[in-house]
């Protein structure tokens, strides 16, 4: 007895016309050639994805900027809000030799403010100064009593005063150290660390302006409970290292201006400028 399945099979096949071998053959290559048409279109769809891609990003500020070191630009602060610089930015150098320290650690007198650096008619003393006016005397309030950067020791250093004739009351206070290179490449570092480190009910500190002269330079503000704010200066050129104040300072611009004298005065010690 045949098989139901068998039998309904060919009954329902019995009147089909088969294709030729050709006709299979033709439509098989037919879909073959669709097959590669179609990855070759995914293809050219892919490339123009990516060319259109890097269209955009070379039409981008980001794509067009010139690639390579920033230069150091000044920076300025305008309060306390501001808070600390965590680095010292650094002024334009060049291609500068290897810091080595100075085999003669005198400060010589021509790496000091002079006459005209100062205010009109403020006249050259070098008489030795005290720590009255310094940094460290508006910072012996604040936490840390043995912070590091009171603990640098100098190989050389030099005082010098500009002052006003009349009144003798008005002065520029200016000293120069000679340090160790690791000491005077840490020197700011620590300067900063000391102010980000500082305040208390009796005195607040904040950066107010850096990278403006030489290697390394800050303008550090001082505000003591309701007295005046005081601007100190701070420089490097090399192993040298400046702090200025002027007792009649009263604003960022003049504080940078001195410092930038003091800067160009400190490559008369050093060779690296």
């Amino acid at each position: 007895m045949p098989d139901p399945l068998f039998t309904d099979l060919l009954r329902d096949t019995e009147r089909l016309t088969w294709a030729s071998i050709d006709q299979v053959t033709h439509r098989g290559r037919q879909r073959a050639r669709r097959t590669r048409m179609m990855s070759v279109l995914a293809a050219a769809v892919a490339v123009a994805v990516v060319a259109t891609g890097a269209v955009v990003l070379s039409g981008s500020p980001e794509a067009t900027a010139p690639m390579g070191p920033a230069g150091p630009a000044p920076t300025e602060s305008t309060g306390p809000s501001a808070g600390p610089l965590r680095t010292v930015p650094t002024s334009p150098t060049g291609n500068r030799r290897p810091l080595v320290g100075a085999a003669d650690p005198a400060v010589p007198a021509a790496a000091m403010l002079q006459e005209g650096d100062g205010p009109a008619g403020y006249q050259a003393d070098d008489s030795e100064g005290n720590d009255d006016w310094a940094f460290t005397d508006s910072a012996d309030r604040c936490v840390n009593p043995d912070h590091p950067l009171l603990r640098l020791v100098t190989r050389a250093e030099r005082d010098r005063y500009l002052r006003d004739p009349e009144p003798r009351s008005n002065f520029v206070m200016q000293r120069v150290a000679r340090l160790a290179v690791d000491d005077a490449l840490r020197y700011q570092s620590l300067v900063l660390d000391r102010v980000e480190s500082c305040g208390d009910k009796y005195v607040s500190m904040w950066v107010v302006a850096a990278g403006f002269a030489g290697e390394e330079s800050l303008v550090v503000r001082a505000q003591h409970n309701a007295g005046p704010a005081l601007f100190y200066v701070f420089v490097r050129q090399g192993d040298l290292v400046t702090q200025v104040w002027h007792n009649e300072i009263t604003d960022t611009a003049a504080a940078v201006e001195l410092g930038r004298a003091a800067a160009r005065r400190l490559c008369a010690g050093t060779d690296t400028c």
